[in-house]
């Protein structure tokens, strides 16, 4: 059984029609005008003691696969097995360690 295993991993980002325009700055969110996939369907095993480097050019992919893994991002689809616990990776991870107590 692999160490950390990610399947079917995907992450868009939508472009706009004007550079520097922001959804919601004027009061109105400007339309997409088209998507940049960056990551499209990627897999990756790791078995336990494996070194893994990820290379490739500028613009390639490579901070927003991290990203999407550590939950800085989330992806559009994929899965993540980690030590045998899946998460979804395009659902955000909200992790709570203690329960919430109220202030009086």
């Amino acid at each position: 059984m692999a160490m950390l295993e990610i399947r079917g991993v995907h992450k868009s980002f939508h472009t706009y029609a004007k550079p520097g325009v922001h959804p919601g700055i004027f009061g109105r969110a400007p339309k997409p005008t088209s998507s940049l996939d960056v990551l499209r369907g990627v897999d990756l095993t790791v078995e336990k003691g494996d070194v893994v480097a990820i290379l490739g050019p500028s613009g390639s992919g490579k901070t927003t696969l991290l990203r999407c893994l550590n939950f800085l991002e989330t992806a559009d689809a994929g899965k993540l097995t980690f030590d045998g616990e899946t998460f979804d990776l395009a659902l955000s991870l909200i992790h709570i360690s203690e329960p919430t107590r109220h202030l009086r």
